[in-house]
């Protein structure tokens, strides 16, 4: 791959495997039309695989998994629904996720999802139900502290994007559910660079896909 500099990263025969142990508690309700969920965890990972800087090696830099030792993440999420009609609903969600180590392990700062989507009941013979939303995802500036052979440490900078989302019940009979969805991703074609991979993300772009449940 080429992160600024030709980078290679290559493996280590004698790894030892990680072992996760992690608790969670969480709990959701709802009030009238309003519904909430939230939840908490922590989760301690023991010899942790990360990556060790090599430095420039035949002309790469190079970077090699390792065991870089034990580390400990903790966070929680927040999501609220509000039913403002039968058909209309707004949703948000925040979650955060923090560690101690963050020189072995990079952890993205807030992170907001929230829109609005509205369904309409069809009952003709080919769909069921048309259901349109618009999702909006929000990240606050993160910053990267874990060491590499191709690269300073940096922080990746805050961002907003915007999805627009057609999904379609179609009758199917008894067989299962099927959907058909489609939209445009990244809207309103936002540049911008997800925490931590610093290339630009795909342009604005539609999407097609058929679901089938049963």
């Amino acid at each position: 791959v080429n992160l600024g500099a030709p980078t290679a990263i290559i493996g280590k025969e004698d790894l030892d495997p990680e072992r996760a142990y992690s608790a969670e508690i969480g709990a959701k309700a709802k009030l009238n039309s309003v519904k909430f969920e939230t939840a908490a965890y922590v989760n301690r990972i023991n010899d942790y695989i990360g990556l060790t800087p090599l430095g420039f090696v035949n002309g790469y830099a190079t970077d090699q998994y390792d065991n870089v030792g034990d580390i400990t993440l903790y966070g929680g999420e927040l999501a609220v629904g509000w039913d403002v009609s039968k058909q209309l609903e707004l949703f948000s969600n925040v979650s955060r996720t923090w560690t101690n180590d963050d020189d072995k392990i990079d952890v993205m700062n807030w992170v907001f999802n929230y829109g609005i989507s509205h369904s309409l009941e069809v009952n003709s013979s080919a769909m069921r139900n048309l259901t349109s939303s618009l999702n909006f995802r929000s990240v606050l500036e993160s910053e990267d502290n874990t060491p590499s052979a191709g690269r300073e440490p940096y922080n990746a900078a805050s961002f907003t994007v915007v999805d627009l989302v057609l999904k379609a019940e179609l009758n199917s009979g008894k067989k299962g559910s099927t959907y058909l969805l489609a939209g445009v991703r990244n809207l309103l074609d936002k540049s911008y660079q997800e925490p931590f991979f610093a290339l630009d993300q795909p342009e604005r772009s539609v999407f097609a896909t058929l679901q089938f449940g049963f």
